[in-house]
């Protein structure tokens, strides 16, 4: 086995088409479960249960945090899915997590992805914290390609 080093991710991107179309700085959720097929066999000395694989379990929802900035694009593609033109909102799109020099060290593809809620944090005034928005993205499958 090689002498790997683990994975240190200091910074996120999603990106559309080779595009990245925003950057978000805490990201949770990416999880692949599969159903296990349970068949039960009689035989002269018992029942045995043999464990077979099954499909593919629908995967739970992707969430990441961002700064709020003046690109709209993740909005746009929210309004698109809100508005149920479902055809524009599918899209097929990458997770990046970069390390310190900005280097990409694990990439995720989600096939037809659509974004399924925003949060904005709380405000309040005279405060001078970074307004934040909560995502949360949906999708049909997911692949780690890097």
């Amino acid at each position: 086995m090689a002498n790997e080093s683990p994975v240190a991710a200091s910074r996120f991107g999603i990106s559309i088409d080779g595009v990245q179309i925003a950057s978000f700085s805490e990201l949770q959720g990416i999880s692949t479960e599969i159903n296990v097929i349970e068949h039960r066999e009689s035989t002269d000395d018992g029942i045995r249960i043999v464990k077979c694989v099954g499909d593919a379990k629908l995967q739970s929802n992707v969430k990441f945090k961002m700064a709020m900035g003046t690109n709209l694009e993740m909005n746009s593609w929210l309004e698109a899915a809100q508005a149920g033109m479902m055809e524009q909102a599918r899209k097929s799109c990458s997770l990046v997590m970069y390390d310190a020099t900005n280097k990409p060290v694990a990439r995720y593809y989600l096939e037809n992805a659509w974004p399924t809620k925003c949060v904005v944090s709380p405000l309040r005034a005279g405060g001078n914290d970074v307004m934040q928005q909560e995502w949360e993205l949906t999708y049909e499958s997911i692949q780690r390609v890097l």
